[in-house]
């Protein structure tokens, strides 16, 4: 079973890659950036860098971004599901 208490085998990185138009659905709007903050310090404390991947028209990449590069990890757009 993965958690990211888990530690990596030796020689490899944990990371997780996220599919998303970045719209947070569960947090209130009023707790969005506590919400995403907080999912940032879990990553980084359990060492698990954060790829995203952009997907549809109204993309929020500054979220994706901040979510990815404080992690160690990098955000991409898809334009299309083809990509």
């Amino acid at each position: 079973q993965y958690t990211a208490s888990a530690p990596a085998a030796a020689g490899l990185s944990k990371a997780v890659v996220v599919f998303t138009d970045g719209q947070d659905t569960i947090c209130p709007p009023s707790q969005l950036v506590t919400c995403r903050n907080n999912s940032i310090t879990l990553a980084k404390n359990g060492g698990v860098s954060i790829f995203t991947v952009g997907l549809g028209a109204e993309v929020d990449t500054g979220s994706l971004t901040q979510l990815s590069s404080s992690t160690g990890g990098i955000h991409l757009v898809a334009s299309n599901p083809q990509q």
